[in-house]
């Protein structure tokens, strides 16, 4: 696809309303040391001169090098154009919460170099995945002070440079894993390449199919010869305004604090699902088609697959989970699950499960169908995809192989969901730094199918809150696909769920615990005394709280009281980095970290 491949890296100022590139690595792949630039204009001469169609990866390109890239360009004369008459120009693909995910660059109407993101293809911090891949170079052991006064003109330090050198090197290894991986450096996103694999098992295997899956090809049309067109037969583009509506009924994963946010003192465990989401597009009735609307002539559809809408009042059972939210009302808080009894009524758009769910967790007060929309259904459709790839991973042979088949199982749901209403950026410079203008996209992305997003979603809720049910007496914590339980032992545990290691959508004990505290969504501590099924020689402090950076982490390890700490009202000092574009790119600032109330 390319005639080479290189990585790089910046290391630029932070703080202040302006940044500079104080230094930057490359190598290709088949370079054994890293070339070393002071600024950023030596870095794009070094670019300048690399082999005409070449692809170069920065780790995290979207959100942070590429915007120095940029900046660069558009204060030297380049145009942000797809015009080839324009010498100096540029293109790419950024969005409008300011991601970029790809640019393109003519050097003087020669010089072709694209710009990607390793990040958006294995996300994750470099060490964690250069440990995953066995990587031989690892990320040397220390601290550098990157907010240290860093002067125009400074010249970095031995250590700094082999801190550069080495994070260059491992970013190669890293590529160099990549591009073994069945065709994963053919995309932008592990998300594209996973709906890829997706669509082409979709359209290939007819073997082991059942014939209800059969049917719905047979029903679609399906056998065609373009891969694209037999994807749209079972899943047809939506108009915006159904989309949308639909949309309503399309939820994330479910978190919530179940404690009273004292410190907890005893033994507890941690219990996760083994690849949550993937395990519940196996047997489970998913929509196809061209959704069929009704009224509330109509009645609650008996079909499997159905999204409705209706206007309810409703209170929660006793020994049931909430997880209703109520958005965009000045009575309710958006982000928190309604446990109390609701008095006024209210509109709610619930897929089939979920509405199954509604009159299960909740006492339905007053109901009102309003409408709808029904689905074709089928089983089976994605049995075969996620079953050959969840054993791929069981079973690989080596962490590369299995992070592959993580990434498609993980990846490839969420495409279903990609937003109609989009918009496209064109950069330009706005006073001293970078702004977007934004143009409304006229394309329906050629993934969106909503109702398989909201069912896929819906399923993962219901799997984990009918499964927290069974143990809701010793419940403190929920996230998703793991339930964080005390007062109960894995025997126990054992009598109630399936605990397996392996198998696809058990429950698998990650961690026992002796001490713990949940104070809100996402904010967590727990003393882990066994990980993995091993004993710790000592205890493990596992500290979560969204935003807090590991510094801040490390920070809060060396408190003697640090469970008493960890409530409302904390704060730790600079400890939470924010981006802010400015002069040269983007800038990190620290601003201190609070757990409010």
């Amino acid at each position: 696809m390319f005639n080479n491949y290189y990585v790089g890296d910046f290391e630029n100022t932070t703080g202040g309303d302006s940044t500079y590139v104080y230094g930057a690595g490359f190598m290709s792949l088949t370079d054994t040391d890293v070339t070393i630039c002071n600024n950023i204009d030596e870095a794009m001469k070094y670019l300048s001169q690399i082999p005409s169609h070449s692809c170069v990866y920065f780790h995290n390109f979207a959100n942070y090098d590429g915007w120095i890239i940029v900046d660069w360009l558009l204060n030297h004369g380049y145009t942000y154009t797809t015009d080839n008459k324009i010498r100096k120009r540029f293109t790419g693909i950024i969005t409008d919460d300011r991601q970029i995910y790809q640019l393109k660059v003519r050097l003087n109407n020669k010089h072709a170099i694209e710009f990607r993101d390793t990040c958006k293809l294995v996300a994750g911090k470099l060490d964690r995945i250069g440990k995953n891949f066995k990587c031989p170079t690892a990320k040397l052991v220390g601290t550098i002070d990157y907010d240290a006064p860093r002067g125009v003109g400074y010249v970095m330090t031995d250590t700094e440079v082999e801190y550069l050198k080495h994070d260059v090197m491992l970013l190669k290894e890293i590529l160099e894993k990549i591009l073994t991986m069945n065709g994963l450096s053919n995309f932008l996103t592990a998300g594209s390449f996973a709906f890829s694999e997706m669509k082409h098992s979709l359209y290939q295997d007819t073997h082991g199919l059942s014939d209800q899956a059969m049917e719905a090809k047979r029903l679609t049309k399906w056998y065609k010869k373009d891969l694209q067109d037999n994807y749209r037969a079972l899943f047809p583009e939506i108009p915006q305004g159904i989309d949308a509506r639909i949309r309503k009924a399309y939820r994330g994963g479910y978190c919530i604090n179940w404690s009273d946010g004292e410190i907890y003192n005893g033994h507890g465990l941690v219990l996760d699902f083994n690849s949550l989401y993937p395990s519940v597009m196996v047997d489970k009735p998913y929509p196809y088609g061209v959704p069929r609307y009704f009224d509330s002539k109509h009645g609650i559809p008996t079909c499997d697959c159905f999204i409705v809408h209706i206007n309810t009042r409703f209170k929660l059972k006793d020994g049931c989970l909430p997880f209703i939210q109520i958005k965009g009302s000045p009575f309710y808080v958006e982000n928190e699950y309604i446990r109390e009894q609701v008095d006024d009524e209210v509109d709610l758009w619930l897929t089939s499960v979920d509405y199954r769910l509604f009159h299960d967790m909740y006492n339905v007060l007053y109901e009102e169908l309003i409408e709808g929309y029904e689905f074709s259904s089928c089983d089976t459709l994605f049995n075969n995809f996620v079953t050959s790839h969840y054993a791929m991973k069981a079973n690989a042979p080596d962490k590369t192989t299995r992070q592959v088949a993580k990434i498609i199982l993980n990846s490839s749901y969420g495409k279903f969901g990609t937003r109609i209403e989009r918009y496209t950026g064109e950069p330009y410079i706005n006073g001293d730094s970078v702004s977007l203008h934004l143009t409304p996209s006229t394309d329906i992305p050629n993934a969106t199918y909503i109702p398989v997003a909201c069912f896929v979603t819906a399923y993962g809720r219901e799997k984990t809150i009918r499964s927290a049910v069974k143990v809701i007496e010793h419940l403190r914590y929920i996230d998703t696909d793991s339930l964080h339980l005390v007062d109960i032992t894995l025997d126990e545990v054992k009598k109630i769920f399936n605990i397996d290691d392996k198998a696809l959508g058990a429950l698998a004990c990650e961690s026992e615990f002796d001490q713990g505290r949940w104070v809100r969504q996402k904010t967590y501590v727990e003393r882990n005394i066994i990980e993995d099924g091993q004993q710790l020689a000592e205890p493990h402090i596992n500290i979560k709280a969204c935003g807090l950076t590991d510094e801040g982490k490390e920070e809060l390890l060396t408190h003697d009281d640090l469970f008493m700490e960890f409530t409302f009202g904390l704060t730790v000092k600079g400890c939470k980095l924010m981006k802010h574009t400015v002069q040269g790119g983007c800038n990190l600032h620290r601003v201190d970290f609070n757990i409010r109330g």
